[in-house]
């Protein structure tokens, strides 16, 4: 049983602010060696009112710039709504290779483009019987 009647709450901040490094942090914060830290969270020593001041401080400190974090990237996120989104890659369609037929980029692993209306994957016409076949099949 801890000594210390604070040293739950002193442990539960340091471990919400110095995730993993509990007691490094403290000791970094507080500018004393681990093995102090380690015992104040621990309650086998009390913690000097200045530096439970400057703990207090230093969680203010960081709840406030935690804070106004929160609102810049919630205006980030509000912004980027606004923005509207750039077509990229297969969704982008045109005359690629300039014979006149409009298509997208999508890479279909070596299958070749779907015909439409009388041109092949190539651009170029299909001969009638090829046409016909395809029609028939369809």
């Amino acid at each position: 049983m801890p000594l210390d009647p604070n040293a739950p709450l002193i442990l539960t901040a340091s471990r919400c602010r110095w995730p993993g490094r509990h007691v490094a942090g403290l000791a970094e914060l507080m500018g004393c060696p681990r093995s102090t830290a380690d015992s104040w969270l621990r309650g086998r020593r009390r913690m000097q009112p200045w530096a439970l001041d400057r703990l207090a401080e230093a969680l203010r400190q960081d709840g406030r710039m935690l804070l106004s974090m929160a609102e810049e990237v919630d205006h980030a996120a509000r912004t980027a709504r606004k923005q509207h989104r750039v077509p990229r890659g297969f969704q982008l369609i045109g005359d690629w290779d300039g014979t006149g037929v409009m298509r997208d980029r999508r890479w279909r692993g070596g299958r070749p483009h779907r015909l439409s209306g009388d041109q092949s994957s190539t651009g170029r016409p299909v001969p009638a019987e090829i046409l016909a076949g395809l029609k028939r099949r369809s």
